[in-house]
């Protein structure tokens, strides 16, 4: 029985030359109350939401027999359509298209998705509609936000010894994030985390450590990769130098006048070296390098030689 296959199956017998041929000849046409259009735009869609557009399907055959069928085919996240049509004649259905916001977790961004209508009305056999909707005030995907020691600088450290820096991955959006850490270069380099997984707003810090073994320059990369499309890999350049006990660097001015402060061992001492003295100040082992008059404590003492030195610019030389 056509008829019935044709109900059963009209996106068959639209893709199909032949099989549309035969189909013309059933005779069931269709009325569209509403005009199909080539696209349908939701606007921007509050989360939660469900907006919906509606197409009325009328059956005008002049064959009291004949049913008009209408079915669809559809891709896209967060959109739904209802259930086929098989309508008798002077009978009239609705199909509706919707975009749900909770269907994509009401995470904020743009959505789209295809809408391929079916008919057995030989004048309207494929209809293929865009739809489009925006989500702006859901939720965000997670995102990752790298600060601290950004690049890390470990300056001048004495072979055998060690000096750690710390990086901060932070999860800036509502959604959770989760990556790993890497550490690719010299090997005097390492980091104590290889992987994290964060909530929105959670904090992992990542403390890196330059343990030299040779007086001689260091670099390598503290590779952080995430599930944030939009910034999937952060790379931090790691450097710093080793140095024979007896061959400290230091960091002197034009005039060969000693410079204080400059902890990430970048050449001058600024806003970065200020945060990580703060984060020295009072400890009962804190980093030496932040202990500018050596006496074993980061103290006012220390303070004050770097409100001395700050914003200034040098040179490192061999202390000896």
């Amino acid at each position: 029985d056509l008829s019935a296959a044709l109900e059963e199956n009209p996106e068959t017998f639209a893709e199909d030359p032949a099989l549309a041929s035969i189909a013309e000849d059933i005779g069931a046409v269709e009325e569209i109350a509403t005009a199909l259009s080539s696209e349908i735009d939701f606007g921007v869609v509050d989360p939660s939401d469900i907006v919906t557009e509606v197409f009325t399907f009328t059956n005008n055959a002049d064959d009291p027999e004949a049913v008009l069928t209408v079915s669809s085919a559809l891709s896209g996240p967060g959109f739904t359509v209802s259930d086929p049509l098989n309508l008798g004649v002077g009978e009239s259905g609705d199909v509706e298209i919707s975009f749900d916001a909770s269907l994509v977790s009401d995470v904020n961004g743009d959505y789209s998705g295809l809408l391929t209508i079916y008919t057995n009305d030989p004048n309207n056999r494929v209809t293929d509609i865009d739809l489009f909707a925006s989500i702006e005030d859901g939720l965000d995907e997670g995102s990752l936000v790298v600060s601290g020691a950004v690049p890390a600088n470990f300056g001048s450290v004495i072979v055998g010894t060690s000096r750690i820096r710390e990086v901060e991955i932070t999860n800036a959006g509502d959604l959770a994030l989760s990556g790993d850490v890497m550490v690719e270069g010299d090997g005097a380099f390492s980091a104590e985390v290889e992987s994290f997984s964060l909530a929105g707003g959670e904090v992992q810090v990542v403390t890196v450590t330059f343990t030299p073994t040779l007086a001689e320059a260091a670099a390598g990369e503290l590779v952080i990769t995430s599930d944030d499309a939009d910034n999937p890999e952060v790379v931090v350049a790691l450097s710093g130098t080793g140095a024979e006990a007896g061959d400290q660097q230091i960091l002197v001015d034009a005039d060969g006048v000693q410079i204080f402060g400059d902890i990430d061992g970048n050449g001058t001492v600024d806003f970065d070296d200020f945060f990580q003295f703060a984060d020295n100040f009072g400890l009962a082992s804190p980093d030496p390098v932040a202990d500018f008059d050596g006496n074993g404590v980061v103290d006012f003492d220390d303070f004050f030689l770097f409100a001395d030195n700050f914003g200034k610019s040098g040179t490192y030389v061999s202390a000896g």
